[in-house]
């Protein structure tokens, strides 16, 4: 049964490009002309430049939170979290701002979204880094920071295991840059993931202009799938160790620590410069209540589904054999939006379903893979004792009730977490399928940032900013409670 309910799930998954699939004859038809082609390589180069530099700034956060104690390593990891839930139209509008303030050139241009995109990837980085430390051996490590300078200590044992991790990170991040036109596009830069969009929005067949983005996403299934189906066996927790970095190592990491601190306090304050005033904030919320409604409700609504979809596919891809069936429920992830948004616009069975039907569903296609692979991870780690005493005493129907929602309970709440915040945070895949006279948050700020025709962009950034920092304090309450 889990397996058939793996199956079914990646199906579904997969269905957008399956339901494309009949236009894949234009692929011959309308092979990519030079303009697209030279276009495609500067997306690839700007997305590799971008996954370099947050893999390498994720690694110094990282290396600072391990060579500090618990509760330090706990504070860095908590800002990690909390950058990682800023949307990107918002991080973008705050940039844009204080960039405009230095100098107008600077608010505009490859560089600026260059910076701008590494800042928002860096806190990942950071986090997948930091859980890879968390594996590495622990007595291999602190011998060698005991018998050797902690120059050769890094070096010689700590960079090696670490390595493969940390090139891994870098692709990850370079191929989610290079699926995202949000941000290149509101500093005006021209990539292929927007020439995408531009295409499916003017009627052609989605699969004939979204095909080259495709092999990213094939890509990105392929290095993130065995990643975490490694990182997701059945192990006891692993702590990772402390580390004892050489002295301009450890400088080099302080300032990446104090610069996501600076990116995540200077965000917020950029944001609040730019109200005129506290009484034009509220005038300007009391605008856009509506569309701030709407996101809340998909959010809320996709979230659920997402985690439902997880609870449904997680135990069956936790207990697959091999690492495909990780590459196929992770590689959707980076489909294109546009390719899944124009594939639910075109379900002729939901135009008679309620409104917000379509676009809570193309959510669901986009990230209940990562809901399903959040319970996966939580289902390996499930308290064994705890589970065979219930498959001994209690009949299944007892256990699913009584035992398996509370030790599930933290991994259900962060399945939850992420599909509502990357839900607040989507733009292509709910540009093509909101309905007629609705809108969302972040499509009314992009719309305000990319034509400057609207002063209430910052108090509504403003707005889903801190709709992140409430979501980390509702699952870090959330979680303590539950360890009580």
């Amino acid at each position: 049964m889990k397996k058939l309910a793996l199956w079914l799930g990646v199906l579904l998954l997969w269905s957008p490009v399956l339901a494309s699939l009949p236009s894949a004859s234009v692929i011959l038809a309308e092979p990519l002309g030079p303009r697209r082609l030279g276009l495609m390589g500067a997306t690839l180069a700007y997305a590799a430049s971008v996954g370099a530099a947050a893999a390498l700034v994720g690694l110094l956060i990282a290396l600072r939170a391990s060579e500090r104690p618990a509760g330090a390593r706990g504070a860095v990891a908590a800002l990690c979290l909390v950058s990682c839930a800023l949307p990107g139209v918002a991080v973008s509008g705050a940039s844009m701002g204080f960039a405009s303030r230095l100098s107008p050139s600077l608010a505009q241009g490859w560089v600026s979204a260059w910076a701008t995109h590494t800042g928002l990837l860096a806190p990942f980085a950071a986090l997948a880094i930091l859980s890879a430390l968390s594996s590495l051996p622990r007595e291999a490590v602190e011998s060698a920071t005991v018998l050797a300078t902690p120059a050769k200590a890094f070096l010689g044992v700590v960079w090696p295991l670490l390595r493969s991790s940390v090139l891994t990170v870098a692709g990850l991040c370079a191929l989610m840059a290079a699926t995202d036109y949000g941000v290149p596009s509101l500093f005006g830069a021209d990539t292929y993931a927007l020439e995408v969009f531009a295409d499916v929005s003017a009627g052609k067949p989605a699969l004939a202009s979204a095909w080259p983005m495709m092999l990213p996403a094939l890509a990105f299934g392929v290095l993130a799938g065995p990643w975490l189906a490694d990182r997701a066996r059945p192990s006891d927790a692993a702590v990772a160790p402390r580390l004892c970095l050489p002295r301009l190592l450890s400088g080099s990491a302080m300032a990446a620590v104090a610069a996501l601190i600076l990116g995540l306090l200077g965000t917020v304050v950029s944001l609040v410069a730019q109200i005129p005033g506290w009484g034009d904030a509220w005038v300007a919320i009391a605008r856009g209540r509506d569309d701030l409604s709407t996101t809340a409700e998909v959010a809320l609504i996709a979230g659920i589904a997402c985690t439902v979809f997880g609870l449904t596919v997680g135990p069956g891809l936790a207990e697959a054999r091999g690492r495909l069936a990780w590459m196929l429920v992770l590689a959707p992830f980076a489909f294109p939006a546009s390719l899944v948004g124009t594939a639910v616009a075109g379900i002729g069975s939901l135009r008679s379903a309620p409104e917000l039907s379509p676009t809570i569903l193309a959510h669901v296609l986009r990230f209940g893979g990562v809901a399903a692979v959040v319970l996966a991870i939580g289902w390996n780690r499930l308290d064994r004792g705890a589970v065979d005493a219930a498959r001994v005493f209690l009949k299944p129907t007892a256990r699913a009730i009584r035992v398996y929602p509370f030790l599930l309970g933290p991994f259900v709440t962060c399945g939850f977490l992420i599909a509502a915040i990357l839900s607040v945070g989507e733009l292509g895949a709910t540009l093509m399928t909101i309905a007629p006279g609705r809108s969302t948050a972040t499509i009314r700020l992009y719309n305000a940032l990319h034509y400057g025709a609207s002063d209430d962009a910052a108090a509504i950034g403003l707005c889903l900013c801190l709709s992140a920092g409430l979501a980390y304090a509702i699952g870090l309450t959330g979680r303590r409670r539950w360890a009580t």
